[in-house]
């Protein structure tokens, strides 16, 4: 696996902000993503993530491309840039690793990161999956305990007519 470090909390800012799903954080939320990122340049046919790597933290694919691999070296899925893998995605496929499938980028979230943003939050709630049976609500309870007055949610439920 190769190293991680630390982002610059610049490097990501755009990025962060136009991504469908971190787009909808607050802006100080946006910034302590930044900070708490660990960015891992893979190469292609390289591990990336497995074991409790793989189920106890969320990568986002920066550039490039991951596929997510079960016994016997079987590719179950071939994902690309801008989507998430790890907190138990794919587990249900049996996926047991992740390999880079071309050269790129990922960028790692941690557990208790995740979480505090979450709850920040009540649309990632909703649109990250949570990691686990122990550790956080599902869909209906985050959407039951979110605040009418997020801007997401209520996007997320309007009506496209009434949006035009």
């Amino acid at each position: 696996m190769s190293s991680a470090h630390r982002l610059p909390p610049s490097a990501l800012t755009d990025r962060l902000q136009s991504h469908r799903i971190w787009g909808l954080l607050p802006a100080g939320s946006r910034q302590t993503l930044a900070e708490h990122l660990h960015l891992l340049d893979t190469a292609a046919g390289q591990d990336v993530a497995h074991g409790d790597d793989l189920r106890d933290a969320l990568h986002w694919i920066v550039s490039g491309s991951v596929g997510l691999f079960g016994g016997q070296e079987q590719l179950l899925v071939s994902l690309q840039a801008d989507e998430f893998f790890g907190l138990r995605l794919g587990e249900e496929l049996g996926a047991t690793r992740a390999r880079a499938l071309t050269d790129g980028q990922i960028a790692r979230l941690d557990l208790a990161t995740l979480e505090a943003l979450r709850q920040e939050s009540p649309a990632l709630a909703y649109l990250l999956p949570s990691p686990g049976p122990g550790h956080a609500t599902s869909r209906r309870a985050a959407m039951a305990g979110a605040s009418a007055s997020d801007p997401a949610l209520n996007l997320m439920t309007t009506p496209v007519r009434s949006l035009i």
